[in-house]
């Protein structure tokens, strides 16, 4: 069972250190898994710490190119915003009737209200 966990474990090799067969010894109250790992807990969080900064540095690159691939936010870009500006003038009769019917309304709900161009 131990074997699936850590494949390198080989009983009789334990057995041969006084120390796991003491801890395993009837009465003692142990596991076999919990001798081994009282025994080699230092090498196990070794490789576990190892993988786990291993995991850790893939993320932490995953993210930055990630990230480099996201788009622009705004305000970000180098290119200039729109090139449109607001001609009053151009507009018919019945649009600046509209327009300032919508200013209006803006202004009584409390907008503010910024002069483009």
């Amino acid at each position: 069972e131990l074997k699936k966990t850590f494949p390198n474990f080989n009983f009789r090799v334990e057995l041969q250190n006084p120390m796991f067969a003491r801890l395993t010894a009837p009465g003692v109250g142990l596991s076999v898994e919990q001798a081994y790992y009282a025994i080699h807990r230092q090498e196990i969080d070794a490789v576990r710490n190892e993988t786990i900064a291993k995991k850790t540095a893939e993320r932490l690159s995953a993210s930055i190119q990630a990230g480099q691939q996201r788009p622009q936010e705004n305000g970000m870009s180098s290119q200039a915003s729109s090139g449109i500006t607001f001609d009053y003038r151009a507009m018919s009769k019945e649009q600046r009737e509209a327009f300032k019917k919508d200013l209006k309304a803006r202004l009584a709900r409390g907008e503010k209200v910024f002069p483009q161009g």
